[in-house]
C-alpha cells in the first residue's frame, strides 16, 4: 500500500461503516464476516480524525445495521460522531424506509445527504417517493438526495438497471453513488469505471461518486478520469497499525 499522500484528498470521499456502534473494515460486501479496525480498535471517532489529519473534507457513511434490518442502531454513534463530520459534505447509506432511522438522524445530520440505493429499494419508484418525504421534513438548503447504483460481480442489483438511469436523466437528480459491492476491500482497483463514464455520456452532470478495491492513486485517478469528482476510499487510507 502507497502513502495517503499520494492520493488527492479533494477528490477523497472517507468511508466510514458502521455495525454494532464499531468502524469496521469492509471487504466483499459480506457484512457478516466484518470486522473492527484494529488499528483504530473499531473507534468511529479516531478513524474521522485520521481522515482529517489527511486533509478529507466529505464523508461516506453506512449504517450497516440499518441496511440489514438489525433492531439495534447506532444513534447514539452518530450522535458523537456529528461535530466531527461538521462542516464537511456526508453522504449517509442507510435503510431510509425506516422511520426510526429518518426522524433519529433529522437533526443530528440535517444536511447529510440520504442515499436511496437499489440495493435498499425494491423500485426506482419507491426510492424517488422517498427521496421527496426526506425533503418535505428538511429545510430549503438541505434537499439534496443521491440515488445509489448498486452491483454485485457486475450484476445489477435491483429490479431494473435501465429503470434507474431513467430516473436519473428524468429526474435530475443531484448525485449518484456507483458501487460493486464486491470490490469494497478487495484491492482490484474498482470495477465500475465504465459505469461512470457510460453516466457521464449520458448526460449527468451532477455530482458522480464511485469506488471499491481503490489501493492507490492511479486507481483513485482512473475513477476521476471516468467521470468520477470523488471516489470512496478506505482500506487503502486506514492508520497503519502500531
Amino acid at each position: 500500500m502507497r502513502p495517503a499522500h499520494d492520493f488527492d484528498p479533494a477528490r477523497i470521499v472517507g468511508v466510514i461503516d458502521l455495525l454494532g456502534g464499531q468502524a469496521v473494515a469492509a471487504r466483499g460486501g459480506q457484512r457478516d464476516t466484518y470486522k473492527p479496525i484494529a488499528s483504530v480498535r473499531g473507534d468511529a471517532q479516531r478513524l474521522i480524525s485520521h481522515y482529517r489529519s489527511l486533509g478529507i473534507e466529505r464523508f461516506y457513511l453506512a449504517d450497516l445495521d440499518s441496511l440489514q434490518n438489525h433492531r439495534r442502531d447506532n444513534l447514539r454513534t452518530l450522535e458523537k460522531l456529528a461535530p466531527m463530520l461538521a462542516g464537511g459534505t456526508l453522504w449517509m447509506d442507510a435503510n431510509w424506509s425506516d422511520s426510526n432511522f429518518r426522524d433519529g438522524t433529522r437533526n443530528i445530520f440535517p444536511d447529510g445527504i440520504p442515499i436511496l440505493s437499489a440495493e435498499t429499494f425494491p423500485t426506482v419508484h419507491m426510492a424517488t417517493k422517498m427521496a421527496d418525504e426526506i425533503a418535505v421534513t428538511r429545510s430549503s438548503n438541505s434537499k439534496r438526495h443521491a440515488l445509489g447504483l448498486d452491483y454485485r460481480r457486475g450484476e445489477f442489483v435491483g429490479d431494473d438497471r435501465v429503470s434507474w438511469m431513467s430516473a436519473i436523466a428524468a429526474n435530475g437528480c443531484s448525485d449518484v453513488v456507483v458501487l460493486d459491492l464486491s470490490s469494497v476491500g478487495a484491492g482490484d482497483g474498482g470495477t465500475t469505471h465504465e459505469r461512470c463514464r457510460q453516466l457521464r455520456e449520458s448526460g449527468f452532470r451532477g455530482t458522480l461518486i464511485s469506488g471499491g478495491g481503490v489501493q492507490n492513486a492511479a486507481d483513485q485517478k482512473r475513477f476521476i478520469d471516468a467521470g468520477c469528482d470523488a471516489v470512496l476510499i478506505g482500506t487503502a487510507i486506514h492508520p497503519q497499525s502500531a
